[in-house]
């Protein structure tokens, strides 16, 4: 499907698995910058983004030692990737990866959540136009399971709190590798323009300014859609007529 963005930027993808690797869990950030300086500068700026520095900044909250936050070594942190995305969609250069296995330390008694996924929306601050929003979706922590409010079905507010908290110095550490002397990114929110578009004239980007965590978890409908059934037995309906 032809896309088309406003300008070049940087995606950075993190992920790995959850359940014991019977589930994938993949974010995906995107920052501005490199569209606004000559190519050279901007080649120099990718090479200069350290990946092992991101993955450490993904593993902290993986690995949290925060109560109500933790993950066990059913869900792991595998990857971070680094790609240059021209206005088209495509990889400018070739993309830079770094691979390295990082577990949940939580002691693995607590249940693992399966198809569960916390979402973590980007404001742009404002209403006006498009790229105002955005999200990312971060494993469930284990603990979560457990600490839902018996009377409104939500997980306890002061977790949602402590997690959301967690999530923002890992933004703003990632933001920090990132941006580089040659080009200082900022995370950002793109609405590009491709066929399917709705009311998008033109592509946009706006900075992100804020991060939200609600208390509802729910599964992406993504990942219900694409769920096997896993029937190994059908039963006989006796339901007459």
């Amino acid at each position: 499907m032809a896309v088309t963005y406003d300008e070049d930027h940087f995606l950075v993808t993190f992920g790995g698995y959850s359940v014991a690797g019977h589930e994938e869990w993949q974010c995906g950030l995107r920052f501005d910058g490199p569209g606004a300086v000559p190519d050279a500068v901007a080649e120099v700026g990718f090479n200069a983004v350290g990946l092992a520095d991101i993955h450490t900044a993904v593993k902290a909250v993986i690995q949290t030692g925060l109560p109500g936050c933790r993950y066990d070594a059913h869900t792991s942190l595998e990857f971070v990737k680094l790609a240059w995305i021209n206005v088209d969609g495509t990889y400018k250069v070739d993309s830079r990866e770094y691979r390295l296995s990082s577990k949940g330390t939580l002691a693995a008694s607590q249940t693992t959540p399966p198809q569960l996924s916390v979402a973590c929306s980007l404001w742009s601050g404002t209403k006006i136009g498009h790229a105002n929003r955005g999200r990312i979706f971060m494993p469930m922590p284990n603990e979560w399971a457990t600490m839902i409010e018996p009377t409104s079905g939500m997980v306890v507010a002061a977790q949602v709190d402590t997690f959301r908290a967690s999530i923002k110095k890992m933004l703003e550490d990632i933001k920090g590798e990132v941006a580089t002397v040659e080009v200082p990114a900022q995370l950002s929110i793109f609405s590009p323009k491709t066929p399917k578009s709705v009311g998008v004239t033109a592509p946009s980007h706006k900075h992100v300014t804020s991060l939200g965590i609600g208390r509802t978890i729910d599964t992406q409908r993504s990942r219900r859609r694409s769920l096997p059934d896993g029937i190994t037995t059908w039963s006989t309906l006796s339901l007459g007529g």
